[in-house]
């Protein structure tokens, strides 16, 4: 938690805080999205960027993530059905 307020990240809930980063983990969330809500030509954080925001965008990846895998592996059954039939009439 202090690492996060060395950064400037602001933490309105610590046990919201805690219960996410005991699910998820650190790094899960921290490391992979930090950079977006990094000043230009600092190493802190935009001002007032609190943890919820970061984890929203956490969640926000997620599902993207998700959406796209469910589409892509739809377009792979697709793909193998129609190779299938192709494949059978030649």
């Amino acid at each position: 938690m202090d690492f996060c307020r060395e950064f400037g990240i602001k933490i309105d809930d610590e046990q919201f805080f805690i219960d996410k980063i005991k699910t998820y983990g650190y790094r899960e969330i921290i490391y992979q999205y930090l950079d977006h809500f990094i000043e230009d030509d600092s190493e802190k954080v935009r001002p007032n960027t609190t943890f919820e925001e970061i984890y929203a965008f956490y969640q926000l990846d997620q599902r993207l993530k998700n959406e796209v895998l469910i589409d892509l592996q739809l377009f792979e059954q697709t793909f193998k059905a129609t190779l299938i039939d192709v494949i059978s009439c030649t």
